[in-house]
């Protein structure tokens, strides 16, 4: 399933990016129990498990083509909700999309920073939602044509890298657990710092060695594998999609007593597969893809702001380029025909919406009306 809309990103309200995002989540945590999605060099898999009744885990990936002059990049990112505190589910939901939107506005900062700022924006959000009573873990990966791979850690769900290569068996964990026993020594597993925590946030942000070809981002429902069978899946298996089976599957085996989820990705061939796309930004989860295509500014001035919603026989200006879906660019067609509704196929199990959203800050603030429609 993908889900389309076109966005004017020289006057993009973010709230309505976040919005969005935050409602194509929640939409995809419904319904199958376990889901998982590959595209290319990466794998996106969750599993709700035996134990719990709410998959309170979110995992996603978001590329973001800026320009045909600046590089691409990607951004893999991972929450869990806290099951012992309120709203967990909605918390790794709101998390994530202020992420991912921080991230869009943050595009043009130095990636580490672009990271811990987009990483204290989802704390906010998350703590303006819960009040420091419900929180998530947040792991992120930034991958780019042009830097080292750069990533972001809150809480206790876990970045690994290994090599690929015949003979080495090297799994380097990237990240620490922030709790008690990990970050101070202690005893306890309890969490000294959470997304939605509010005031004191540290993120930790780090630069992945050279020599790690590939890695795992995963949730603590992952955790309960021992570490030689975990590694012993990591070596033995050849395709990111097979390893992605076998975690989950021997997670549902030892019991799954908690959500498993998992980010798997290879640096080299991601590398290679990021190039400029006129959709500029893409999210991808472990069910299906939103697709955002903002309008050139050239195309800006072409497309006049309305103060209302036209009425149902008004014709509309001519369309904007339209994103490339699928690895196939949709054909342009003349508009002077066209009423303004959404244009809507359905094509096996592809869902495709084009929305003309020329005007943001009117569709921020009558949103509701256009839920309800």
């Amino acid at each position: 399933m993908l889900l389309g809309i076109t966005l004017r990103i020289d006057t993009l309200q973010f709230n309505m990016l976040n919005y969005r995002i935050a409602r194509w989540l929640r939409l995809n945590a419904k319904g199958k129990t376990t889901s998982t999605y590959q595209e290319g060099a990466v794998v996106l898999a969750t599993d709700t498990g035996t134990s719990r009744s709410e998959n309170q885990d979110r995992v996603a990936m978001m590329r973001v083509s800026s320009s045909p002059n600046t590089s691409p990049f990607s951004v893999v990112a991972l929450t869990d909700g806290m099951g012992g505190m309120s709203d967990g589910g909605e918390c790794a939901t709101i998390g994530l999309a202020a992420f991912f939107n921080s991230i869009v506005k943050l595009r043009n900062t130095n990636p580490s920073e672009m990271l811990r700022l987009a990483s204290l924006e989802a704390n906010q959000a998350v703590f303006n939602l819960a009040k420091g009573y419900g929180g998530a873990t947040l792991s992120a990966v930034y991958i780019s044509p042009d830097s080292s791979a750069i990533t972001l850690n809150i809480g206790d769900s876990r970045i690994y890298g290994w090599h690929a290569d015949e003979g080495s068996n090297d799994i380097t964990r990237l990240t620490v657990d922030d709790n008690l026993q990990e970050a101070v020594g202690g005893t306890g597993t309890e969490l000294l710092q959470f997304c939605g925590m509010g005031p004191g946030l540290r993120p930790h942000v780090g630069i992945v060695p050279k020599a790690i070809q590939k890695l795992a981002i995963t949730s603590d429902g992952v955790h309960f594998i021992s570490n030689h069978v975990f590694n012993d899946i990591l070596f033995n298996t050849g395709q990111l999609a097979d390893i992605s089976k076998q975690l989950l599957t021997y997670a549902r085996w030892r019991g799954s007593p908690d959500n498993a989820s998992l980010a798997l990705i290879d640096i080299k061939d991601l590398k290679n597969d990021l190039r400029y796309e006129e959709s500029g930004i893409n999210l991808t989860d472990s069910f299906n893809m939103l697709e955002v295509a903002w309008i050139r500014s050239e195309m800006v001035e072409q497309i006049p702001s309305q103060a209302s919603s036209p009425a149902p026989d008004t014709q509309l200006p001519a369309e904007p380029p339209q994103p490339v879906v699928a690895g196939k660019k949709k054909s342009r067609k003349s508009a002077s025909n066209k009423k303004d509704k959404p244009k809507i196929s359905n094509d096996d199990n592809q869902f495709s919406i084009q929305l003309d959203t020329s005007s943001i800050a009117e569709e921020s603030t009558a949103k509701s009306h256009n839920e309800s429609n």
